[in-house]
């Protein structure tokens, strides 16, 4: 099943709509640049913006007891379960949530998600367990825009081989960046 890591941020006729595209350019080739867009679109922000809707169950491992752990983007407690052991222990012990702090501490306010959950400095945990909801709650609208622009590069560059569309004489010329 699809996770938020290979989630599209926009729809095909999303991207009909935004680029005026008519209905003689093919479905599976405009769901394709909605998919390249938005891979793109991860590599060059070092995140995914989806959201997965199943929960998942991640690990993290310290080499020395740490308290405060960088975590991939957790977009909700629903389903939560946080579970971590010290040294030499297979079994993470599940944490009770009044020992852990999520943060940034307004990220749901803010739209964003946590990046990081601290835990109580007793824990002495090296291992930590995360089972959630990975990814954003929802594609920021900046993500969604950008998405639509790169799609829209990718569909109109192949009309355009020589990285020129449009006609100079009719003042409509644009050159497609790489």
């Amino acid at each position: 099943s699809m996770g938020y890591r290979d989630a599209d941020y926009v729809t095909t006729a999303e991207l009909k709509g935004f680029g005026r595209v008519d209905d003689s350019v093919d479905d599976v080739q405009l769901a394709l640049a909605v998919t390249a867009a938005s891979r793109a679109i991860d590599r060059a922000c070092g995140r995914s913006f989806g959201v997965d809707v199943v929960a998942v169950t991640r690990e993290y491992r310290s080499g020395l007891p740490a308290c405060d752990w960088a975590i991939d983007d957790l977009s909700s407690t629903t389903s939560l379960v946080v579970a971590s052991s010290p040294n030499w222990v297979d079994d993470p012990v599940a944490v009770d949530a009044a020992d852990y702090t999520l943060l940034p501490l307004n990220a749901a306010a803010d739209g964003r998600p946590w990046e990081r959950i601290e835990l109580a400095a007793t824990s002495g945990a090296t291992r930590l367990q995360v089972t959630g909801l990975w990814g954003w709650s929802a594609v920021p609208d900046t993500i969604k825009q950008a998405t639509l622009i790169q799609a829209l590069r990718f569909v109109r560059r192949r009309d355009a081989p020589f990285g020129v569309a449009g006609s100079p004489e009719l003042g409509s010329e644009l050159r497609l960046l790489a």
